[in-house]
């Protein structure tokens, strides 16, 4: 648990380093999370995700590998509120990250001091794509905790991936694929396989057909949702040196209009309002 948190941490460091500041939204979003220290843990749980606690814990169980199933009552309560306070202390630290870049603290180490004594990165392998989606997808299998609805849009989300990037090593793979593929999900038309206009036909020949409706945001969201996830996976297991997918952005309707949200700092949960 304890590195789960350090992961999404460093993460949002890196972000900041990558990309500068933080938009104001997410700014937000991490000073409403920091603001529930007092809310109990249902009702904390209630707040974060639309399916409260059962949505948390079976999103959680299903990344970290843990068959949710075995879990006794008390497994349960103690892995809600280690994740509440978990959630409190990144909110705390990534605040505290923020507001120390904003006051030009001449008091923290360089950057290479700060990592010189640092464990070296991981070597990333070279494993092809079909190898990598074959180890995630028999891990998953494993636990047995995904509904097969949501395993076959799993595949669907690294199949189109696969695609779009010519099944190049996952290693191989930057953000300009990630931006891509969010591109061509954006005009990716529903029901591809059953139109006689887009079924067995290659992408460059469907995407902004006239008359062709395109994928729900949910269907673009949950793509999303499941590549973060897939990438996340990929890093802490050696086959990518980062996720590619965080920072990038899903989609919302209000109103009947389309607006993009930014995601989550960890891939789980909705950011806050």
């Amino acid at each position: 648990m304890l590195e789960h948190f350090r992961g999404m941490l460093e993460r949002f460091k890196d972000g900041i380093a990558d990309a500068g500041p933080i938009e104001a939204m997410r700014l937000d979003a991490l000073k409403a999370s920091q603001s529930l220290a007092d809310v109990d843990t249902d009702s904390w749980a209630g707040l974060v995700h639309p399916d409260g606690a059962d949505g948390l814990l079976r999103e959680f169980c299903a990344l970290r590998g843990i068959p949710e199933d075995d879990l006794s009552a008390d497994n349960r309560a103690w892995l809600l509120d280690a994740m509440r306070q978990g959630h409190q202390a990144f909110a705390d630290r990534a605040l505290g990250h923020v507001d120390t870049l904003n006051r030009f603290d001449l008091d923290m180490p360089p950057p290479d001091a700060a990592h010189s004594n640092a464990d070296p990165a991981p070597a990333v392998d070279s494993a092809s794509y079909h190898d990598v989606q074959d180890q995630y997808f028999t891990e998953l299998d494993r636990t047995g905790q995904l509904a097969a609805k949501t395993m076959a849009s799993k595949r669907e989300a690294l199949a189109l991936l696969g695609e779009i990037t010519d099944h190049k090593p996952i290693a191989a793979m930057t953000k300009a694929d990630a931006r891509q593929v969010k591109d061509i999900l954006l005009r990716y038309p529903k029901n591809r396989n059953k139109l006689a206009a887009t079924k067995d036909k290659p992408l460059s020949e469907i995407l902004d057909l006239p008359g062709i409706e395109t994928i729900a945001p949910r269907t673009v969201n949950a793509s999303i949702s499941s590549l973060q996830t897939f990438f996340g996976w990929a890093v802490s297991n050696g086959h990518a040196s980062e996720n590619i997918f965080d920072g990038t952005r899903g989609l919302c309707c209000t109103n009947r209009v389309m607006a993009e949200v930014p995601p989550s700092p960890d891939g789980l949960i909705p950011q806050l309002p």
